[in-house]
């Protein structure tokens, strides 16, 4: 079975500046990325990235669709 590489893109709320939300997005992204090698996975098999609030999945309407966006995603890459 062939190792796979996982990308973790963190997402943010619509309720800042762009720029902090970006910063967050990726913050959120590397904690995971930073948890999952502290359980034993190897480091080089993850990359990260930040989104902001560009990609969101519900409207930034209420605390409860905020929530919706505030998430991380991690995506099995084809190597």
């Amino acid at each position: 079975v062939k190792e796979r590489t996982f990308l973790v893109t963190g997402h943010t709320a619509s309720v800042g500046d762009p720029k902090s939300e970006y910063t967050l997005s990726v913050q959120r992204a590397k904690a995971i990325v930073d948890y999952l090698v502290a359980k034993g996975l190897e480091a080089r098999r993850f990359l990260y990235e930040g989104k902001g609030a560009t990609v969101p999945v519900a409207p930034n309407d209420t605390e409860e669709n905020m929530a919706k966006n505030r998430r991380v995603e991690i995506t099995i890459l084809e190597d």
